[in-house]
């Protein structure tokens, strides 16, 4: 909704064996920390690895978003790429948009991997 999603992505001949699987980033990192992981998962599957708004070489949003407004984001990243049904893995804030995107779109996302998802009691919140 803030223009450009960048994204890194591997693809092989073996592609189509398997469902694609998005990487969602740490904040305030980028889809960079997948790098070498993209090379190993990108074998056997569509692999990648979008850079969240405001963060990497994606656009930057006029006002801070909210999980809420990154998982928007990567719908419609997913729609623009004609992406069906895919695996999620959420690394931080990126499990907690993964988290939120397969809240709403249950048809769509078949697994969610959720590495260092900061899950938290209100009164650990406090």
């Amino acid at each position: 909704p803030w223009g450009q999603i960048h994204y890194r992505v591997v693809a092989s001949a073996r592609s189509g064996s398997r469902l694609p699987l998005v990487c969602l980033h740490a904040s305030p990192l980028s889809g960079i920390v997948y790098d070498e992981w993209l090379q190993e998962i990108g074998r056997d599957r569509l692999a990648l690895a979008p850079d969240t708004p405001g963060y990497g070489a994606s656009a930057t949003p006029p006002r801070p978003p909210s999980i809420g407004d990154y998982a928007d984001a990567m719908r419609q990243f997913l729609d623009g790429l004609g992406l069906g049904e895919v695996d999620l893995m959420g690394y931080h804030t990126g499990s907690l948009t993964s988290i939120e995107l397969a809240r709403r779109l249950p048809a769509r996302v078949r697994h969610v991997v959720l590495i260092s998802a900061p899950i938290f009691t209100p009164a650990e919140l406090e």
